[in-house]
């Protein structure tokens, strides 16, 4: 609304073009100031994910995301909404989500083959009797 009364009353513009100009750069100024934000609280969940692991964060981090299939699939699917969005650059982002997906669908063979060759058992033949408080 303030950039709106400044198009109006400072510049003398027409209520359209007023309207049209200072939107456009409040949103722009707003989504600006929101990427440091962003990347501080994107870093400080990397820093407390690696927190309990041994090893380097890079190590930690791409073991983490690639343990299972649903954080390669979500990480492809931004990326690919990433690409087709106006202005931003398509091949690059396009490319990071097939590589998203491709090793998601790798990681999905790789469970899936681990859980069919896992003997099946339940959880109440894992326990032993001094577990179970048994005597």
């Amino acid at each position: 609304m303030g950039g709106l009364a400044i198009g109006l009353i400072r510049y003398g513009m027409p209520f359209s073009d007023a309207a049209a100009t200072f939107t456009t750069l409040s949103a722009g100024d707003g989504l600006v100031s929101q990427i440091p934000a962003l990347l501080v609280s994107t870093a400080a969940g990397i820093v407390v994910t690696k927190g309990g692991v041994e090893g380097t964060a890079d190590v930690a981090l791409v073991a983490q995301l690639g343990r299972g299939p649903k954080p390669l699939a979500m990480a492809a699917g931004a990326a690919t909404v990433l690409g087709l969005l106006p202005g931003l650059p398509t091949l690059p982002f396009l490319a990071i989500a097939g590589l998203a997906g491709g090793a998601r669908g790798s990681a999905s063979n790789i469970r899936r083959l681990g859980r069919s060759s896992a003997p099946n058992r339940s959880r109440w033949s894992r326990r032993s009797p001094n577990r179970c408080g048994w005597t």
